[in-house]
């Protein structure tokens, strides 16, 4: 059985690890990965794509955590954070 294509959001400072996961992720060839370091463009980036995952950095955010999970959920209810 084949898996369903999943985007990812990845929201870390850590450039390394970024392109790491995302290489290893998009391998799988059921992946797209889109990564970036501002969580406060975060939500921006929601509002005009949809995406079924999102992986946070929660220790290097400029916004609180349950702030950013709230304003994810503002924009998408259905995506696993």
């Amino acid at each position: 059985m084949a898996l369903a294509f999943k985007r990812i959001l990845m929201i870390t400072h850590n450039v390394q690890f970024a392109i790491d996961t995302k290489r290893a992720l998009e391998s799988l060839g059921n992946y797209e990965v889109t990564t970036i370091t501002d969580a406060n463009n975060a939500i921006n980036i929601l509002q005009n794509k949809s995406y079924n995952i999102v992986l946070m950095d929660v220790e290097n955010l400029e916004i609180p955590t349950l702030d950013m999970v709230k304003g994810i959920r503002s924009t998408q209810t259905d995506v696993a954070i």
